[in-house]
């Protein structure tokens, strides 16, 4: 729960927000492999998109700023130069701020690295509360906010479907989902660290105010190298595409035949 000795002192003109923002390829997009390389070759023809877990938190972000007057939400996205469209997305959503840490290698990145890099920032700009999505479409670890809250000894919550942020106590009461269905109610003193859930809120579109002023805004741009470097702790020695097993197989005819056909094929397989 982090050092709970500590009480922030904490106003509205002080409370800022971070919500980190990851870029992903668009769902009916395919990722080829690249032989030169150990992760997924970012191919320019392919369309990319902000990741939908954190479309939520951003909206959150934005929710919690509503009720706070005097704050201020920035978005961080880490990866190469195209990366920078997340963020873009973010500042269109209706985030004051963008921060885009630049990542000169193309190659896969472990999120150990990405959390240290979100952590390194962190430190030198501190923020009251911290918002990732559960998990990205592309990877689908879970692991960053988690993480960063470690590297930085906060108190963090996974699965967050409700966030309510208390001044007064410097405290943000969550919901969180686990498992069986259950959910838990959780109060964590600020700073915190939370990872949300999608089914939380509707991520808003855009309006083209906004949208006119994320073309115009200048991002900071922070290169990986300048920021505390993470232990090579996890290193990716190949990538491959599943090799196809079976094919799958479509049954034709009247509801009576496909009922036969199947009840023949589960004999056959030794279900029945």
């Amino acid at each position: 729960m982090g050092d709970r000795s500590f009480k922030p002192l904490i106003t509205p003109e002080i409370m800022r927000i971070l919500v980190c923002v990851h870029q992903v390829p668009e769902t009916a997009a395919t990722s080829a492999i690249n032989g030169m390389s150990r992760g997924p070759y970012r191919d320019p023809g392919l369309t990319y998109r902000m990741n939908r877990f954190d479309e939520c938190a951003v909206e959150e972000s934005l929710r919690i700023r509503r009720t706070i007057p005097g704050s201020r939400v920035t978005a961080l996205s880490l990866g190469p130069a195209e990366a920078g469209g997340a963020i873009r997305k973010a500042l269109a959503m209706g985030v004051d701020d963008g921060v885009h840490v630049l990542l000169e290698q193309a190659e896969h990145v472990e999120t150990l690295a990405k959390a240290t890099w979100v952590a390194a920032y962190l430190r030198e700009n501190p923020h009251f509360l911290v918002l990732t999505g559960l998990m990205s479409e592309s990877g689908m670890h879970g692991m960053l906010g988690p993480m960063v809250a470690e590297l930085l000894n906060r108190p963090c919550s996974t699965s967050v479907i409700k966030i309510d942020v208390d001044l007064h106590k410097a405290v943000v009461v969550v919901l969180r989902e686990i498992d069986n269905g259950e959910r838990e109610l959780v109060e964590l003193d600020l700073p915190a660290v939370l990872s949300v859930q999608t089914g939380l809120n509707t991520p808003r579109y855009p309006t083209l105010s906004n949208m006119m002023r994320a073309k115009k805004q200048v991002l900071l741009t922070v290169p990986s190298s300048s920021l505390d470097q993470p232990p090579a702790t996890l290193i990716a020695r190949g990538l491959a595409t599943p090799v196809r097993m079976r094919a799958g197989r479509f049954l034709k005819g009247t509801t009576e035949e496909k009922a036969a056909d199947l009840l023949d094929i589960m004999r056959d397989k030794g279900f029945l």
